[in-house]
């Protein structure tokens, strides 16, 4: 079965100034070689973009917002893996291989990306072989990170851990803005607590203790980081 039908929301084409958008994110970080073989869609909030254990063909790059890869466990528990946003890959592994999606991926935020048939991208880089020493690193970028965490996850503290994650937050401009220390993007305890891979209640603890310390709390729009240079010293 086709993975063509993923998606409980199906996504909207987008309009000129949104295409035009993506078309300059996909430039900006080096993918606009590829823009003339996918097309441009946008997904809103909550829309399932992939759906794990549907046979995958194809991936996606995405422009702006946010994506959450997620895994579903047999007794029917969402587990966060990580966020994806401007400039990152999502699907490329399970594409380029044609297996099963080993996991799901849904729109935290209006997301606009670049979608790619795994055929047309092949038959494109047969003809245009010169451009896979460019585009092979930025393709498989994502994958590297995704080691890296895994072997950070066993030999740091939690509060380091989940100060590691507000700090990549902030410094991505999609939603932070370092000089107020606002970023605008609602996690959920659950999330913040798969993230930086630690239990719901280890990552309660350290929240309640930011809180009441004045160091970081919750707003209406995402998170406000009230003591930046703590934030800093405590992910380092």
């Amino acid at each position: 079965m086709s993975d063509s039908r993923e998606g409980t929301r199906a996504p909207r084409t987008g309009t000129d100034d949104e295409h035009l958008r993506g078309l300059r994110a996909l430039e900006k970080y080096g993918f606009g070689p590829l823009a003339p073989i996918g097309q441009h869609r946008v997904y809103e909030d909550m829309a399932n973009v992939f759906t794990q254990g549907k046979q995958a063909n194809r991936f996606c790059i995405v422009s702006w917002g946010r994506l959450k890869v997620c895994f579903q466990t047999h007794d029917g528990r969402s587990l966060t893996l990580g966020l994806v946003g401007p400039g990152q890959v999502v699907g490329f592994a399970s594409a380029l291989g044609g297996r099963l999606r080993r996991t799901c991926v849904v729109a935290l935020q209006e997301t606009g990306y670049l979608i790619l048939l795994r055929d047309r991208f092949l038959e494109f880089l047969s003809k245009e072989p010169h451009l896979l020493g460019d585009l092979l690193p930025l393709l498989t970028r994502n994958l590297v990170g995704c080691t890296n965490c895994l072997a950070e996850s066993g030999c740091t503290r939690v509060e380091t851990r989940i100060a590691r994650v507000f700090k990549s937050l902030l410094r991505d401009p999609e939603v932070g803005v370092q000089e107020t220390g606002q970023i605008s993007l609602r996690l959920s305890r659950r999330e913040l607590a798969d993230l930086a891979g630690t239990t719901v209640e280890s990552c309660s603890r350290v929240m309640s203790t930011w809180r009441r310390k004045q160091i970081l709390v919750t707003s209406d729009e995402g998170f406000l980081i009230k003591d930046l240079s703590a934030i800093q010293r405590l992910g380092q």
